[in-house]
This record gives structure tokens, sequence and C-alpha cells, in this order.
């Protein structure tokens, strides 16, 4: 997962649609006093880290210590009512989350499988004295891993 603050519009009131404007770590400017954020400027970026997010997500603020919020008034807040109440098409800022498999562990696996195919189809071929065979290892090897992710991204999007 990726967790990222955005600039978003929302541009149609009924079905809520949402253009994403400006990211990632896009927060208000500082002369917008129409948003509520402590520190102004906002440094270090990003407002939250994901690990954080995801507590407060998953548990609330009730098992934090209320005198240590030190993240709550980081987050941007509107001030002047909400977004949806506009008449006209506006702008704010929020927690953008992205969801999926980490692409750089892919990415890696990928390429890891790749050479370890090339390695076992080449000691195969050498060690047996048969090529046919150490080039079918490695298409094999080559060929389950993507079997196995695409079956775990089904499973994890079906349930």
């Amino acid at each position: 997962m990726l967790l990222t603050t955005a600039q978003f519009s929302l541009w149609n009131m009924r079905q809520g649609y949402v253009s994403i404007c400006d990211r990632p770590r896009s927060i208000p400017p500082k002369e917008a006093l129409e948003w509520h954020y402590v520190p102004r400027p906002l440094v270090p970026l990003p407002p939250m880290p994901p690990e954080v997010f995801i507590h407060y997500l998953e548990h609330g603020q009730e098992d934090l210590n209320p005198n240590r919020s030190i993240w709550s008034p980081r987050l941007p807040k509107r001030l002047d009512g909400r977004i949806i109440d506009c008449g006209v098409p506006t702008y704010g800022w929020g927690i953008h989350i992205v969801e999926g498999p980490n692409r750089e562990a892919v990415f890696w696996i990928v390429i890891i499988t790749v050479l370890g195919s090339i390695l076992a189809s080449i000691l195969w071929s050498t060690m047996h004295k048969d090529i046919q065979g150490g080039t079918g290892l490695g298409t094999l090897i080559v060929a389950l891993p993507p079997v196995i992710m695409a079956a775990f991204l089904f499973r994890l999007g079906g349930a």
C-alpha cells in the first residue's frame, strides 16, 4: 500500500466524481487560511507515515495518549464547511491511498526468477548433457511464479 497526500477536485456532486490534481505529498499552501494544519509550513512531509495512518483506521485514537497527539494536527482540515456543500467544483486536500502489490518487490522477484531459471537451465544442460530438458526446466521455473501471483491476486480481489 502506498499512502500520500494529494490535491483533488470534486466535479460531480451526485456521483462524487473526484479527480486527483497533484500528488504525491501535496498539501495546502501556508497562505490558504481555509485549511488548518500544524505546523505551518508542514515539515517534514508527509503529514503521517502509512503505518500510523493504518493504526488510526484500525484502532482510532482511544489507545493513544491524548497529550501526545502529534499526528492528527498534521492532517489538513477544511475550516469553511464541507467540500460537497459548495455549488461549484472546488479543490481540496486529502489522503490518497493506493492499494495493490508492492511493485518494487514484484520487479525483483521477476528478475531473480529469470536469472535463476537461466542458471538452472545452464546447470541442467551441462550436467545431464540434455539441452531440451534444461530449457524445459527453465521454462517451468519462469512460468510458475506468474500463475501463483495471478491466483493470489484473484483471491485477494474476490474475497
